[in-house]
This record gives C-alpha cells, structure tokens and sequence, in this order.
C-alpha cells in the first residue's frame, strides 16, 4: 500500500467524521469513527497525528485496518477504492536536448525556469477567480446562518459569526441539516419505540452521567457537550432505568373507572365497617382469582372483617352464573350467618406486544364487582365498581402481577 494513498483515505474519513460529529477535535472524531467501524480510538488518533497532524513519529496503519477504514469510505477495501480512485497521470513539459550536454544543462535549468513560471501564472488564474468568493466571504457572508450550536435537546441554526461559542455555552459547528433533523435529545417511557419493527434495530442512543442520570437520542454519534461517545440502546437498559410507571396513555396509567358509581345519597347509611364481616367472590374463569380478592381485601375493602370462602369449588360453579347476576338466594345458606356483605364479581385478562422490541408486554384487566347486603340482597352502588387497569413488564406473568397490585389504587370505599 502506497503511503500517499493511506494518507488520501486518511483524510477523507476523518472529513466525513466532521459531517457527523458536533464537536471536530481529533478525540471525539476518533470515537466516533471507532463507534462505526469497531476500530480501537487509539489507532485512529494515531493515523490522524502520522497524516493530519504530520507526525511521522507513528508508523502506518496495518492493512486490515486501512480495508477497515475504506469500508467507512463505503468501498469493499483498499483495491476496490484504489480501482475507483485513480490517480490522475502528472503531466511534465520535455524539452528536447539536441544541443550537448552543455545545453543540456542550459535546457534542463531552462525546464525549471518555465515549471515556475507556469506555476506562477496558474496560482494567479486560480487567485483572480476566488477573489469574487475571498471579498464575498470577508464583507459579510460570515453573518448568514451556515452554522449550528447544541441548545439543550436539539441544534439550532445560528450565525457563524467570530465566536467559538453559542449563547448557550455549547460550540458553534459547521451546518449539518441532517444531524440537526434527526439528533435529538428525548424523554423516553416504556412506551417509547425503541427498535425498528422490520429488524429490530435501535432508535434510541443514550448516555450515562457521572451522576448515574441516563440520557437518551436519537440519532448515533457523540454527545453534543462532552464528546463522548454515545451507545445502543438495549433490553437491559430499558428495563434497568426506563420507567414504566409514569406513561400517560400506555402501561400503568391509573385505572379508569368506567363504570356506574352513584353519590352517597343514594348509599344505605352503614355502621362502623370495622365489626361488618365481608365475603369477597372474584371470578377468573370458573375458578376464583384469590390474588385479586386478596389485594381488594388489602385496599377497597381494608376496613371490613373479611371471611374465607365458605364456598367448595363444586358449588361455585354450580352457582356462579346466580352469583354474577346478584341472585344469592340459592348460596344465602351456605354463607355464614354473621357475613353481612357479599361482594360478586369477574375479571378478565388480555395482554399486548409490541411496546419495546416486542418483549414489553401490557396486561390489561378488566375488573366488576358488585356489593350485596346478605340479608335483602340489595345492591350497594356505592361500592360496586367496574374498572380497567393497565400493567407492564417483560413477560406475560410479570404484567400481570403489576396489573393486580394496582387493584384498589382508584376504587375508594364511598
């Protein structure tokens, strides 16, 4: 491998960095090419000290690394970019010796008189033609907006201008229109869509401060202030540090009640709930949910005497639908005489896919129950509910249980 030419790619991959990168320093340029090409950052700084910075105290980079290097070029490796790159033939103007050695020399010294000269007038062509761009850039297109700084969760389009730095402390950068479309800075919940659907690939790029405070993008490359380089989101992270209580319209959002509730005039007057006893039958199919009747215990019905199921399961189902529909003039007799209340009711679960790389899963639960006086059968409306509840996590079991240790959060003893 020719040097000249390591050195050409060289320079090139360090270029298209700059389109990339907020910050052009040789450390954040380096991570970030090392992030895309899975080259050590120490061997990049290296090549740009040896060809940018012409230090020639480093050697060349090893071949397998220059491939590495065009591959970022988008070309297969070094052959393939050299196929397609190249390199133009130097033209150089013979003057014939027909005169001796003597005016050989005369004619050789003559050779380098014309070079110059030919130098001389084409630097003079090409400055005569950039003067119009030199006094354009020098008389005011320094002030047009070709520029871009970090303003706290995105870039904004600025003045170039002579300072380093924004009014928001952060460095003023060449204008990248696509850098400043898609690298943002976002609040992220278990709802967020963190891959691509097709093939799984992320979305989400994130940071983790020295005070354990996570970051997230979305867009690759380093980070806007620092420089330091950003990494892929992944299952392990999400489910660590993404919050899954707090979505507004996805998991463990507060339950909605949806069903009849009634003002307290309309509720018989009761005495001190603390000497009622209570028998709670909560149906999960044609079996009952115990973790469900044991959470309402815990939390909606906290302040009454609750009494095991009297019932065995053949009577359950012998009288389940009775149950539901509020008739309890068949199982009155096998409820203890002291019970005062019953309370009847079903649940049913269904689960969703899909929030997060397909491993979120959202139960949702759809919970009625009734209130019956014991004794007439009476419906008590104040406390009969029918509630949706919402629970997240990353298998069907899990989202279930936070689904079940909701019950209660909304549905308040009236």
């Amino acid at each position: 491998m020719e040097d000249t030419r390591i050195e050409e790619i060289v320079c090139k991959v360090f270029e298209k960095a700059k389109h990339k990168c907020a910050s052009h320093s040789k450390y954040a340029l380096s991570k970030h090419i090392s992030v895309e090409t899975n080259l050590s950052s120490k061997t990049l700084e290296r090549a740009y000290d040896r060809y940018i910075n012409k230090r020639k105290k480093h050697g060349s980079p090893h071949p397998e690394n220059v491939d590495i290097l065009c591959g970022y070029l988008e070309f297969e490796d070094y052959q393939n970019y050299v196929e397609s790159n190249p390199v133009d033939n130097q033209q150089t103007l013979d003057i014939p010796q027909e005169m001796g050695d003597s005016e050989g020399k005369k004619n050789t010294k003559g050779k380098h008189v014309l070079t110059i000269s030919i130098s001389i007038a084409f630097g003079m062509a090409l400055l005569i033609g950039l003067a119009p761009k030199i006094l354009s850039i020098t008389t005011g297109n320094l002030s047009e907006k070709s520029c871009m700084t970090w303003a706290k969760t995105h870039f904004e389009k600025v003045d170039c201008g002579i300072k380093l730095y924004s009014d928001y402390g952060t460095p003023i950068v060449p204008y990248d229109a696509k850098m400043k479309e898609n690298f943002k800075k976002v609040e992220v919940t278990g709802a967020y869509k963190f891959f691509t659907e097709e093939n799984q690939k992320p979305l989400v790029w994130y940071y983790k401060t020295k005070s354990g405070e996570i970051e997230y993008y979305t867009a690759p490359g380093l980070h806007p202030i620092n420089g330091e380089t950003l990494r892929k989101i992944t299952e392990y992270i999400i489910e660590k540090y993404v919050s899954i209580h707090n979505d507004i319209d996805g998991p463990f959002v507060d339950a909605e009640i949806i069903a009849d509730s009634v003002s307290k005039t309309q509720t018989p007057k009761m005495k001190d709930t603390d000497n009622m006893e209570m028998v709670i039958l909560i149906f999960d199919g044609n079996i009952l949910d115990n973790k469900v009747i044991r959470h309402l215990g815990k939390t909606t019905f906290k302040s009454y005497s609750l009494i095991s199921n009297p019932l065995t399961a053949t009577q359950l189902e012998a009288n389940k639908q009775q149950l539901l529909s509020g008739n309890l003039s068949d199982v009155n007799r096998l409820v203890p005489s002291n019970v005062e209340y019953v309370s009847v009711g079903s649940v049913e679960y269904t689960y969703r896919e899909g929030i997060v790389s397909n491993k979120l899963f959202t139960c949702d639960m759809v919970l009625n129950f009734d209130v019956f006086l014991k004794s007439s059968g009476e419906r008590i409306n104040a406390l009969s509910k029918s509630v949706v509840i919402h629970g997240a996590g990353f298998s069907k079991a899990l989202a279930k249980q936070n689904a079940v240790e909701k019950v209660g959060d909304t549905v308040v003893v009236l």
